[in-house]
């Protein structure tokens, strides 16, 4: 079974660097070919590569709720909905304060995420894990990186023009410093992990620098959502449901990834067909409206999903746990 999951682990993560890779190599063609104004691919990819990601979220009642409860499973499904709805609720409506809100959490989550995903891989490989003194840090920089850089980008403002005009300037008087704050924190967690010779680590900062300061923010965010923190969970998906346990014990790493995705497609339907109902309620372009909805939907279903999953963090962090 550990042999399994390592696979997946190493596999998962080569995508998620060969995803930014990509993602910077697209950045630099259609930067040459087409003009900065024109962001039809821009929102085409970003729309794709959100869509991938919302299947990851859309399982936390599996990992939740035992096994013959339907009480608990469906009050915590009715749950769940309902802090999503007021969530989505929040954000339509205070467009702004509910942005700002979640993007702190969100850098948060996803910080937390990936220090998560690092050390259950350690710890399946049996190698020494990130001392827990210098956890702080990588849940900083990996947290703070995809999510603060792409908004403070220079031609953010017009993105979120085309997307939704009332977050152009949401970090204010801030803007600048908060951006040279979190380079120095990349910076900075890049050089001590080097030279602690947790190379794999350094790569993976420096990925998510190169790809929030060389790509749109557009590009920036949906990539590392939809390739990078989406896939990862999803690895960790298959440790915790039975059904891939299942198929990690056959060793058979493809069926265990499968069983950890398609309960979350229905979701994925549910969320594009949402969004496109908002859009189509709205005066603005299509493909403009569609996107601006899916944001909304991915960053409120992020509420519910952050609370559900923050617990198996902290324990299995807890559980990993090494001294300095």
């Amino acid at each position: 079974m550990n042999q399994t999951a390592i696979l997946i682990y190493g596999r998962i993560r080569l995508f998620s660097r060969l995803a930014v890779l990509v993602a910077i190599a697209l950045s630099a063609i259609f930067r040459g070919f087409i003009a900065d104004n024109n962001l039809t691919w821009q929102l085409t990819v970003a729309f794709i590569a959100l869509a991938l990601g919302i299947p990851h979220g859309a399982i936390d009642h599996l990992i939740s709720i035992p096994k013959g409860n339907p009480a608990r499973f469906a009050t915590f499904v009715v749950i769940y909905t309902l802090i999503a709805l007021l969530a989505l609720a929040g954000i339509l409506h205070w467009n702004r304060w509910g942005f700002e809100v979640v993007v702190w959490m969100s850098a948060f989550h996803f910080g937390i995420g990936d220090l998560t995903y690092i050390t259950e891989s350690d710890h399946l490989a049996g190698k020494k894990e990130i001392p827990s003194i210098l956890r702080p840090l990588y849940l900083l920089a990996a947290g703070l990186t995809p999510v603060l850089l792409p908004l403070l980008h220079p031609k953010s403002n017009s993105a979120l023009k085309d997307i939704n005009p009332k977050l152009i300037d949401w970090a204010a008087s801030f803007s600048h410093s908060l951006k040279m704050t979190v380079i120095a924190i990349a910076l900075i967690a890049v050089v001590i992990f080097l030279a602690m010779k947790r190379i794999a680590e350094g790569i993976d900062l420096l990925l998510l620098l190169a790809l929030a300061l060389l790509t749109p923010p557009l590009i920036a965010f949906a990539v590392y959502f939809g390739c990078w923190h989406a896939t990862r969970h999803t690895a960790r998906l298959t440790l915790l449901l039975d059904s891939s346990r299942s198929a990690l014990q056959e060793g058979n790493p493809k069926q265990a990834v499968m069983r950890a995705i398609i309960p979350g497609l229905p979701s994925l339907v549910g969320a594009v067909v949402l969004g496109l109902i908002l859009s189509l309620t709205t005066t603005g372009g299509l493909s403009k409206t569609a996107l601006w909805s899916l944001l909304a939907i991915v960053w409120a279903l992020t509420v519910p999903h952050m609370l559900a999953t923050f617990r198996f963090d902290i324990r299995s962090l807890k559980e990993k746990s090494i001294a300095p």
